[in-house]
């Protein structure tokens, strides 16, 4: 699925050594977080704002849930490069991995208010 690969992309710019891309880590991110509310919503044109806001009225989702997934989005198209860089970009470490993992927690809260499955890693043993 394009997501996923999209994701997949994001964390081997994260991880690439010796030197890391963190532009391609907070685009590819929030790329795949688009690209999963396109298919949440079947809806292969919707742009991820529009998206927002459909899972919104729908859901009933908080406000403030919903604008920190349109702020990253807006992060990633103004200092992310998805809309063609006029400058060098400044995206240092900590920034790409708040992007990183915020984009992942906003693909699981897609999946499952969609009723799509989430692979999870393993869990705690029990008493843990």
């Amino acid at each position: 699925m394009g997501p996923d690969r999209q994701f997949q992309s994001a964390l081997e710019g994260f991880y690439r050594r010796p030197d890391a891309d963190f532009l391609a880590t907070v685009r590819d991110a929030i790329t795949a977080v688009e690209g999963v509310a396109r298919v949440a919503l079947n809806d292969e044109r919707v742009m991820l704002g529009s998206a927002i806001n459909r899972m919104k009225e729908k859901h009933g989702l908080y406000g403030a849930l919903t604008a920190s997934i349109a702020n990253l989005y807006g992060y990633a198209s103004d200092e992310g490069g998805r809309h063609g860089l006029t400058d060098k970009p400044d995206i240092d470490r900590p920034i790409a991995e708040l992007c990183l993992h915020q984009s992942a927690a906003a693909i699981v809260l897609i999946a499952r208010l969609y009723g799509f499955g989430v692979v999870e890693g393993p869990q705690p043993a029990a008493g843990v």
